[in-house]
């Protein structure tokens, strides 16, 4: 009897493992979708910025609104991750006896050593530098910057693009402390991750 209920649970944990990497999966798909997203937006962006310079604020409103999203996303698959590592792969072990679901630590330790590489890993010199980082946090800063060189405040008067650089650039800060908040969440998370016993 108390096999067939090991047997049960097992299969219980192993159906939510599966519903878990399948929502994992879909974080990932939606993250690269951002990615993609900010791409197009600047492509289609950018021309429009010829005939209105305040495309260019709008751009980097969205630019730094994806980039909040995006954050949502990796965070996300940070927390199933070890959500599968430290709650589920405990459960399973104790009723199969023996190591299950060790990928992400396994992972993190090859990564850390690199031995499936020719080369050592070297970090990147300013920790949580990437290119979505430079994507999603440039972006915004150097279209913000483009359009108070090239906006004609003379012809303008200064409250209208001034207020706009501003309401956009405090939208870019709150998503710049945001990802460092983040970053620091997934630090913490991929440490737990390395060892989760």
């Amino acid at each position: 009897m108390a096999r067939r209920h090991d047997v049960e649970s097992v299969d219980v944990h192993l159906t939510e493992y599966e519903q878990l990497l399948e929502e994992s999966r879909l974080h990932q798909t939606i993250a690269s979708a951002i990615v993609s997203l900010e791409i197009g937006a600047l492509g289609v962006g950018l021309p429009l910025s010829v005939n209105s310079s305040y495309a260019l604020l709008g751009l980097a409103v969205v630019s730094s609104l994806l980039w909040f999203r995006y954050m949502d996303h990796m965070v996300g698959i940070f927390h199933l991750a070890e959500y599968v590592a430290t709650h589920l792969r405990p459960k399973l072990e104790a009723l199969v006896h023996e190591r299950v679901l060790g990928w992400e630590a396994y992972l993190r330790r090859r990564r850390a050593t690199a031995t499936f590489l020719r080369f050592r890993r070297r970090p990147s010199a300013i920790p949580g530098l990437s290119y979505t980082a430079i994507l999603f946090g440039g972006a915004p800063v150097v279209l913000m910057a483009v359009f108070l060189l090239t906006v004609d405040l003379e012809g303008e008067g200064y409250v209208l693009p001034i207020s706009g650089a501003a309401t956009a650039a405090i939208i870019w800060a709150s998503s710049l402390v945001r990802y460092v908040r983040d970053l620091a969440l997934i630090s913490a998370i991929d440490a737990t991750l390395l060892d989760p016993t």
